[in-house]
C-alpha cells in the first residue's frame, strides 16, 4: 500500500533530501565542512524521518503531533531561509533562488497554521482558508487521503553554495525551482476556492434542540491503543453517545482489549502490515473473514463493519475487478462466520460513493438476502468539489432512493422485500483540514440531518482522536476539540 498511496509523498520527500544534500556541497577549493551539513541537513533528515515513522505506524499517535517536533520543522524552515539569504550573499543571486526563497516562506506561514489547529485554536475564516489551501498542498504532494487520514509537511529547500559549470547541473537546478514554483502556485491558485469552501459550513442546518432519543450515536475510536486519561486511566476516554464504535485491525487478538460499556459497534480495518506490502488476494480474504468470526465471539458486538466500505477504502486492498457479485460472496460469508459464534450480530456495509457501480452493489448486497442487516454512507464535506454543504443532503437524498427501490419486489406481483436498517456509518471533518469551527458546523449539519429524517436509525462519528485519520474530536493534548464539547453538550440534553 506505501508505494501506491505514498508514492508520490515518498519521491518528493526523496528529491527534496537529495537535492539539499547536492545543494551544500561545499567547493572544494574552500575546503572545511559547511556548517548546513553539520547541523542543517541532519535536522531536516530528521524531519524527514518523523513523517515516514508516521506514514508506517498511522494507527499509533503520531509524532507530528509534539510541540517540540513541530517546532523542529519551523526551525528547519527558518534556517532554511537564513541558509537561502546567506548563499546569496556570498555568490550572488541565481533566478532560480527566488522560487526556492518563496517555497520556504510560503511554508514557514503555513505550517505554523497547522499546529495551532492540531494544538486547538480556532482560526478565522482568512486563516482557515489558508490552513485548506495547505491541505491541498498536502493533497497533491501527499496521498489522496491526506485532508482526513494522514498528515503530510514538507521539508526546506536550500540553495547551492557550487558553481554551475555545466548544462546537465543548469537542467538540475531548475527541477527543484520548478517544485518550488508549484508548491507556491498551489495555496494562491485556490485560495479563492477556499474561502468560498469555509462560507458554506454556514449553510449546514442547525440543530436547535437534542435529537432525537430513538437517534443511535456512537464516536469511533481504537480500543487496542491506550490512551491514558488525567486520572491515570489509560481506557478512561470514553466518548459521548449510546453506543461504544471501536475501529481493530483484522488480525487483532482480542486479548487485553477493555470491556465495551454500552452497545458495540465493531470495524474492522486492514493490519498494520499491510501498510508495507500487501499478502496474496486469498489471505486477505481470509485475514478479514477469520477477524470478523474470532473479534465477534469475543466481543459481541451488536453491530459489526465486517467489510466496511468495499466502494472506498476496503476497495484499496482488494482487486479492482472485483464484481458487486464478488464483494456479496465475501460479505455473505462474512455474515454466516459472525452469526454463528454471535448470533444477535447484525452486520452493516457502509458505501463511500453514490454513482452506478455503489448502488449497483447495494442493491446485490440487498438481493443476497441475507449479506447485511445495516447500510449506510460516509459523509464528508464537499472540499473544493462543487455543492459545498448540500452534498449531504444530496447523498442523503440518494441513499433514501436506493432503499425505496430495494424494497420493491424481485418480480412483478412478489412479495415486497424489507431493506437493511439505514444508518449515517461515518461522518466526520478533519480540523486540520477545514478549521475547528468548520469541524464543529460539519458535525452539527450531520447530526441535524439525521435527527429530522426518521428513516435514519444511527450516526457514527469518525472519529474520538486522531488515529488512522485527522477527523478526532480530541485535540493533540487529549482535551476536547470544540467540536467534541459541542457534541457532548448536545447529546447530554437527551
Amino acid at each position: 500500500m506505501i508505494p501506491s498511496l505514498h508514492g508520490v509523498f515518498a519521491v518528493s520527500l526523496l528529491l527534496v533530501l537529495l537535492w539539499d544534500a547536492f545543494a551544500t556541497r561545499r567547493p572544494r577549493e574552500l575546503g572545511g565542512m559547511p556548517l548546513e551539513r553539520v547541523v542543517l541537513l541532519p535536522l531536516v533528515a530528521l524531519c524527514a524521518a518523523v513523517l515516514l515513522r508516521d506514514r508506517l505506524h498511522f494507527g499509533e499517535p503520531a509524532w507530528l503531533e509534539h510541540p517540540l517536533v513541530q517546532g523542529a520543522f519551523v526551525a528547519a524552515l527558518v534556517l532554511g531561509v537564513a541558509q537561502n539569504v546567506s548563499c546569496m550573499r556570498t555568490r550572488g543571486l541565481r533566478p532560480t533562488d527566488v522560487p526556492i526563497v518563496l517555497h520556504n516562506l510560503a511554508l514557514l506561514a503555513l505550517l505554523p497554521l497547522s499546529a495551532l489547529a492540531m494544538h486547538g485554536v480556532v482560526l478565522g475564516r482568512d486563516a482557515s482558508a489558508w490552513l485548506h489551501d495547505h491541505s491541498v498542498l498536502q493533497l497533491l504532494l501527499g496521498t489522496p487521503l491526506a485532508q482526513t487520514w494522514t498528515l503530510s509537511w514538507h521539508l526546506p529547500l536550500f540553495t547551492r553554495r557550487g558553481p554551475v559549470t555545466s548544462i546537465p547541473q543548469a537542467i538540475v537546478g531548475l527541477l527543484p525551482a520548478a517544485y518550488a514554483t508549484f508548491v507556491v502556485v498551489i495555496p494562491l491558485l485556490f485560495h479563492d476556492s477556499s474561502l468560498e469552501l469555509m462560507d458554506t459550513f454556514d449553510a449546514e442546518p442547525r440543530l436547535e434542540h437534542a435529537p432525537r432519543a430513538d437517534l443511535h450515536v456512537g464516536v469511533f475510536t481504537r480500543a487496542d491503543v491506550p490512551f491514558a486519561s488525567s486520572d491515570g486511566d489509560a481506557h478512561a476516554d470514553v466518548p459521548p453517545g449510546d453506543l461504544d464504535a471501536w475501529v481493530l485491525p483484522a488480525d487483532r487478538d482480542p486479548h487485553g482489549l477493555p470491556t465495551a460499556r454500552r452497545a458495540l459497534v465493531l470495524e474492522l480495518a486492514a493490519p498494520f502490515a499491510w501498510n508495507l506490502a500487501l499478502p496474496d488476494v486469498a489471505t486477505r480474504r481470509a485475514t478479514f473473514l477469520d477477524g470478523a468470526e474470532r473479534l465477534a465471539a469475543a466481543l459481541r458486538p451488536a453491530l459489526m463493519l465486517a467489510v466496511p466500505e468495499p466502494d472506498g477504502e476496503t476497495s484499496l486492498l482488494f482487486p479492482p475487478d472485483w464484481t458487486p457479485d464478488d464483494w456479496t460472496a465475501l460479505a455473505r460469508e462474512a455474515r454466516s462466520r459472525v452469526r454463528a459464534v454471535s448470533p444477535s450480530t447484525r452486520l452493516a456495509v457502509r458505501l463511500a460513493g453514490t454513482g452506478p457501480r455503489s448502488e449497483a452493489l447495494f442493491l446485490a448486497l440487498v438481493d443476497a438476502g441475507d449479506a447485511l442487516d445495516v447500510a449506510g454512507p460516509r459523509l464528508a464535506p464537499a472540499g473544493l468539489a462543487p455543492g459545498g454543504a448540500g452534498i449531504s443532503e444530496r447523498i442523503l437524498d440518494t441513499w433514501d432512493g436506493w432503499l425505496r427501490a430495494s424494497a420493491a419486489p424481485r418480480v412483478e406481483g412478489g412479495p415486497a422485500r424489507t431493506p437493511p436498517a439505514f444508518w449515517i456509518l461515518a461522518a466526520g471533518a478533519s480540523p486540520l483540514a477545514f478549521g475547528h469551527a468548520a469541524q464543529t458546523r460539519f458535525l452539527e449539519g450531520v447530526l441535524a440531518r439525521a435527527d429530522a429524517r426518521g428513516t435514519v436509525a444511527g450516526l457514527l462519528v469518525d472519529g474520538w482522536r486522531d488515529l488512522d485519520h485527522t477527523c478526532g474530536l480530541l485535540g493533540a493534548d487529549g482535551a476536547p476539540r470544540p467540536a467534541g464539547a459541542w457534541l457532548e453538550r448536545t447529546l447530554a440534553g437527551r
